[in-house]
């Protein structure tokens, strides 16, 4: 089994699996990158805002902002390297979660691919949700590019670089495309599994990061392997991870985790809250922009209790623009069975497992596509505004940041951890309103991944580079904290894996270190973890490779098992019949009557060189034999050449005539003892 990592990104892995001795090929997790949105103008829907008046540099196609330069016209995106796939050869495509469907089109369409993709039904349809919230966007900017000034000399010099080569980058898809892709999927249920090519089976197992989102089991006969997707073992409003298939595999590929080592989503949730108040009170304005799935189905009853709490008059809105707003949220409500144990008691009562339903009704979230029409003539301030797009460069937000930007009462508020701040914000730095950070990332962190891998208790781990340099680091540090005297809280001396840490930091880790110890494995949880770099392929070895052959009754029932050895304690005997290989299914079938005779007989043992020597010269071939420096001999003749391992338990013959080759075998066979 071969692995490659196709994404530099660790928010967003795409990997290729080829399973050689099945001679199958799948991808998981198409990629899109879409930090190149960074490089562009934020598109405003007023001609006359203020991204539209800023000065152009030297080129028409580049405007000057901040100190830094933005690309004026509509944005491109990057995906993995679709060289180094050849779509043609994959047999399946695997999707773990829905921005995975936001790129598919990407690798289906005008590529070759003629397998089959498969995910879950709530993946499949969130996924089309937010990648028809995207074309609406790019649509909406649709400018003519010019191509420019992806030229190196021009981008090189640019204060703000692109993250990574412009000329990798590429259109946006169209509707149609889009559609053409979705026709592909499958859908497939948790716990469910499906055969690929005949011999590989594939497993989704519900990995509680997203609604539907799930991890891969893939097996074939002689090993398994298990592929972390984005999961998050934190209680939210999706079903708990189930871990219980994915135990003592031979392989884990942990492909994304947070690598924020003192990750707290509880306290960014608490930030937020506090924030949304303080703004409100000071009857200001709060724009949160979100993506239209995901995070978002909590954020309704956060912000609500939160409110509720701070004593804010129910007449203030939270409002929800989306393209698909109200089919997102109909969505949540439909997929009961995908989440937590607690939203699905409540289908029961009966009554909408999310309560954003219930807001809706009394007026307290109002939902609209778009800020034209109705929006218009019944927008009030102060209000909480949740609307894409979180790059802030496409989408409502931009128009609502301009709005907005120039009062200091309002809030501009970034919970995507994809999305950080800093480098989002670079267009609005001057801009009054005030901004925030709280990242609310649920994927496993440091200090759940000790527990996890003790539990499942796969024989090698393998993650990028990064992942494994910052779990080495975190085990460090624990390492550290653990000398530290618990009464006084001090060391002899502060070692340098500890400098730098403020003494908060260092009782989060205390903290961290005393849930961990009961589930502490008796090793560091890197001394298993190997690199996977990207672009380079590695090999999972899990042993010598072996195939489970299906054998007919009737061939059984010819068996004549006789005993051997010494005190005849092995028993053997000549099975024959036809081999027979169907999408890597291996059949052995009964030799009809009139073939039985050119079935020949099986042989094993040692070959006698000198024997074999004697043999050659009664049938008078002439040979010569010349020991080789690794003991092995060489016996060359006038019909063909024949190689005999060290201890003469393998056999190796070449000849240019085939006849001459069958010639040899023979002379061999008479050396050995006959089954």
């Amino acid at each position: 089994m071969e692995i490659t990592s196709l994404s530099p990104i660790i928010a967003r892995p795409c990997h290729l699996v080829k399973l050689k001795s099945a001679n199958v090929t799948i991808l998981i997790d198409p990629m899109i990158d879409l930090s190149t949105l960074q490089s562009y103008v934020p598109f405003s829907l007023l001609p006359t805002g203020r991204f539209s008046k800023i000065s152009h540099g030297d080129e028409k196609f580049l405007r000057q902002c901040e100190n830094y330069t933005f690309v004026d016209g509509t944005p491109e995106i990057r995906t993995a390297p679709l060289h180094m796939i050849k779509m043609q050869d994959v047999d399946a495509i695997l999707i773990s979660h829905y921005t995975a469907v936001l790129a598919l089109p990407f690798y289906t369409e005008g590529t070759g691919f003629e397998g089959v993709v498969y995910c879950t039904e709530p993946t499949a349809q969130l996924g089309t949700l937010v990648a028809e919230e995207m074309l609406e966007y790019l649509e909406r900017c649709n400018t003519d590019s010019n191509p420019n000034w992806k030229d190196p000399d021009y981008w090189r010099v640019f204060v703000n670089d692109p993250t990574s080569d412009p000329r990798d980058w590429r259109s946006f898809y169209s509707k149609r495309h889009l559609l053409s892709s979705l026709k592909l999927i499958n859908h497939i249920s948790f716990r469910q599994t499906m055969t690929v090519g005949g011999s590989v089976s594939v497993s989704a197992y519900g990995s509680g990061y997203s609604v539907g989102s799930c991890n891969w089991k893939i097996a074939t006969e002689n090993e398994s392997v298990v592929y972390l997707s984005h999961t998050s073992a934190r209680q939210a409003h999706i079903n708990e991870v189930q871990w219980d298939h994915m135990r003592s595999a031979d392989h884990l590929v942990l492909t994304t985790m947070c690598l924020n080592q003192d990750n707290s989503p509880n306290e960014q949730v608490l930030n937020i809250g506090k924030v949304v108040v303080e703004t409100l009170r000071k009857g200001g304005n709060v724009l949160l922009p979100m993506a239209p799935t995901g995070t978002i189905y909590d954020m309704f009853e956060i912000l609500c209790s939160n409110m509720d709490g701070g004593q804010i008059s129910v007449e203030v809105p939270i409002y929800f623009v989306s393209p698909v707003a109200d089919s997102t949220l109909a969505y949540a409500n439909i997929y009961a069975e995908y989440l937590s144990l607690n939203k699905q008691q409540r289908v029961y009562i009966p009554e909408e497992p999310f309560s954003h339903t219930q807001m809706i009704k009394n007026g307290r979230v109002k939902v609209y596509k778009e800020i034209h029409g109705q929006f218009s003539k019944e927008f009030k301030t102060p209000c909480v505004m949740i609307t894409g797009h979180p790059s802030l460069r496409i989408g409502d937000a931009v128009h609502f940041l301009e709005m907005w930007g120039s009062d200091s009462r309002n809030s501009l508020i970034m919970t995507d951890p994809d999305y950080p701040l800093e480098d989002v914000y670079g267009p609005f730095k001057t801009f009054a309103i005030r901004a925030h950070y709280f990242p609310v990332e649920t994927r496993l962190d440091h200090s759940q991944l000790g527990k996890i891998t003790s539990d499942l208790d796969p024989k090698q781990i393998y993650a990028p580079p990064e992942i494994k340099h910052s779990i080495e680091q975190f085990w460090s540090i624990l390492s550290e904290v653990r000398k530290i005297n618990p009464a006084t809280g001090e060391a002899k001396y502060l070692p340098n894996a500890l400098r730098g840490l403020s003494k908060w930091q260092i009782d989060f880790y205390r903290r961290i270190l005393d849930s961990a110890r009961p589930h502490m494995p008796p090793y560091h949880p890197y001394d298993k973890i190997h690199a996977l770099t990207y672009g380079l392929p590695y090999t999972l070895s899990a042993g010598r490779p072996t195939r489970k052959v299906h054998v007919h009754p009737d061939v059984l029932r010819g068996v004549n098992v006789t005993g051997h050895n010494t005190d005849g304690s092995i028993g053997m005997g000549a099975i024959r019949g036809y081999l027979s290989v169907y999408d890597n299914v291996y059949e052995l079938n009964p030799v009809p009557e009139k073939e039985l005779q050119r079935v020949r007989k099986r042989s094993y043992g040692k070959l006698d060189l000198d024997l074999f020597q004697k043999k050659l010269q009664g049938f008078k071939i002439q040979f010569s034999v010349n020991v080789n420096a690794d003991h092995s001999s060489t016996f060359s003749t006038n019909i063909g050449t024949v190689w005999v391992n060290p201890t003469g338990m393998q056999t190796r013959i070449s000849s240019t005539k085939r006849e001459c080759r069958t010639r040899l075998a023979e002379i061999v066979r008479h050396c050995l003892k006959s089954i």
